[in-house]
């Protein structure tokens, strides 16, 4: 039988990608719950996909083979539902039962007849089932599940078993079973052939004998204990062995079956949140990996997608970026400019882009990140042995011993407890242990100092990388009051614009 799996292209594949690859606290920094309260998605279903964000595919063949099935099922909706009610039809297994070869509670052979009607159960309705397909499958899986289905060869194959598993019950069937007073008599116990269909063999007693004799060519002599022991126990082993058949055989068919029921809810959150978006007319895209280049990350109108309300009335803000001059970008700018949301987006972006989802974008063109991490501040833990600095100098350790090359990594706002030239050696430092893993990284701060520090060039990197400088923009209406844009551009850090900022916030005018 295919290997039938909706998120995986081969078992090999499926245990290789079983490795977490984002950082703890990526979900929440993300502010992923936020596609819950807006109604993007179902709390059950949410608390679903974060299994499958934990364990985010960095493997672009698996990625493009789920893009390939959600393609498959958005062109086939009835197909998708008449497909997972199969699945959910097919009867996994007969009630566990313990077997007592001496006395089982249950004739053996009925349990046997249970499995067979399970298994013909199944059978009927894998290859009895009509699918609608109403678009050409590009999927090589959907493709294999058709072939399975419709050819005959398989429906032939398992008649074949189950008939002869029947046999095993109908007319030459024999069941023994010999009983013995151990020391005392001898008993003699006639064996009787079944002719009727699905009938239990019978046993008739002989009576007690004194002697050891045999005078009858259809009785056994008790009087070999071994064999009185075991001709029961051979017979009811037997039966057992060919349910444990029955229910393999059944396992091999069904099992891959339910589990990709389960696995369709993957699919079904993707289609949900395509739909809704589809109505907000929100721009979304399937990345193209196949056009990649390493490391590489051009966006155009991206979407905050943790912003997104269904039946929302006003339009959100996109941005558009590239790493081309440098995968080390700076954000700085006026509070509640945009800065955070930004590399929120973005970081959702690609985590959908590495589920194999739709992107809320014009285009987006990625790689595919090794890892994904976050570096946002946080309130101080009162528990903790550390102050905050030193917290967010232990995460930094921890996120460096993480980080692969070719990573994505993005932080906010840290280092905002100390000064802010120390902020900025420390942060300068920071970056540079980072850039050697030729990662794009993603920094919005509030430190102009360090911002300045990439402006005059006197951030060295490691390996060639380049950071460049971008701010939160604003712009001055008619009274020249200055008002954010949330746009992301390239720009020089204007110190005066915070400076103003601050004593527009702190400094009470008269």
């Amino acid at each position: 039988m295919e290997y039938f799996d909706l998120l995986y292209p081969s078992e090999e594949k499926r245990i290789q990608g079983r490795k977490k690859s984002i950082s703890k606290s990526l979900l929440s920094d993300l502010q992923m719950h936020e596609l819950v309260k807006n109604g993007l998605i179902e709390e059950t279903d949410y608390q679903f996909l974060m299994t499958e964000m934990e364990y985010l595919p960095t493997d672009p063949e698996i990625i493009q083979y789920r893009q390939t099935i959600l393609l498959d099922l958005i062109r086939n909706p009835i197909f998708m539902n008449e497909f997972e009610n199969l699945c959910t039809t097919l009867r996994e297994k007969v009630t566990d039962k313990k077997y007592d070869i001496w006395e089982p509670a249950t004739p053996i052979y009925k349990n046997l007849l249970e499995y067979i009607r399970v298994l013909s159960l199944n059978k009927h309705i894998l290859f009895n089932t009509k699918l609608t397909i109403e678009h050409e499958m590009e999927s090589d899986l959907f493709r294999n599940v058709l072939d399975f289905l419709q050819t005959e060869d398989y429906s032939k194959a398992l008649s074949e078993i189950i008939t002869q598993m029947k046999s095993v019950l109908e007319s030459d069937a024999i069941q023994y079973r010999v009983s013995y007073a151990y020391g005392k008599v001898i008993q003699y116990l006639e064996i009787d052939v079944v002719h009727s269909d699905q009938v239990a063999p019978t046993i008739k007693k002989r009576g007690l004998l004194k002697k050891n004799i045999v005078n009858d060519s259809n009785l056994i002599s008790a009087d070999n204990i071994i064999l009185s022991n075991n001709l029961n126990e051979m017979y009811t082993k037997t039966i057992i062995k060919l349910c444990e058949l029955a229910a393999r055989l059944n396992n091999v068919i069904v099992l891959p079956l339910k589990k990709m029921a389960k696995e369709l809810r993957y699919y079904r959150i993707a289609i949900k949140i395509y739909n809704l978006c589809n109505e907000a007319r929100i721009h979304q895209c399937m990345p193209d990996l196949t056009q990649r280049s390493r490391g590489g990350l051009a966006i155009n109108q991206l979407c905050p997608l943790q912003l997104f309300q269904p039946r929302m009335q006003r339009s959100l803000t996109t941005n558009d970026y590239s790493n081309e001059d440098g995968k080390i970008a700076i954000i700085t700018g006026a509070n509640s400019g945009g800065k955070t949301i930004f590399i929120q987006s973005l970081g959702i972006a690609q985590i959908f882009m590495q589920l194999g989802y739709f992107v809320p974008a014009m285009s987006y063109d990625a790689d595919v990140m090794n890892y994904i991490g976050s570096l946002f501040t946080n309130i101080e833990d009162v528990d903790t042995i550390h102050g905050k600095l030193e917290q967010e100098l232990v995460d930094v350790k921890e996120i460096a011993k993480e980080l692969k090359p070719n990573s994505m990594l993005l932080m906010n706002e840290i280092l905002a407890t100390t000064s802010e030239k120390e902020a900025a050696q420390i942060m300068a430092e920071i970056i540079r242990a980072f850039s050697v893993s030729e990662s794009n990284i993603l920094c919005a701060t509030h430190m102009c100092s360090f911002a300045e520090m990439v402006e005059d060039k006197t951030l060295i990197l490691e390996s060639g990388q380049k950071a460049i400088n971008y701010i939160a923009e604003q712009r001055v209406d008619e009274n020249n009051k200055r008002y954010n844009t949330y746009h992301i551009v390239k720009g020089k850090p204007n110190r005066i614009m915070l400076e103003d900022e601050l004593i527009q916030k702190y400094i009470p005018t008269k």
